[in-house]
């Protein structure tokens, strides 16, 4: 979890304003990965620019239709 947390850190520094790339996709998926399969972790106030923008991001009617089933 050490790597994946400097990962959040390192993304939190990155401009994600632009137009959505494949690495903006990328980003997504890990954290809705994190969300899915590490639910306590607490990220997010940790890393508030980067679940602002997963806020948003996570709205996508790609993301949407692709989450996972809530068991």
């Amino acid at each position: 979890m050490r790597k994946a947390h400097q990962g959040l850190a390192a993304a939190e520094r990155e401009d994600l304003s632009s137009r959505h790339t494949i690495g903006h996709i990328t980003i997504g998926c890990m954290l809705g990965y994190l969300d899915f399969r590490f639910p306590d972790d607490g990220w997010r106030p940790r890393h508030p620019r980067l679940a602002g923008w997963y806020q948003e991001f996570a709205e996508l009617p790609s993301m949407w239709t692709t989450r996972p089933p809530v068991a």
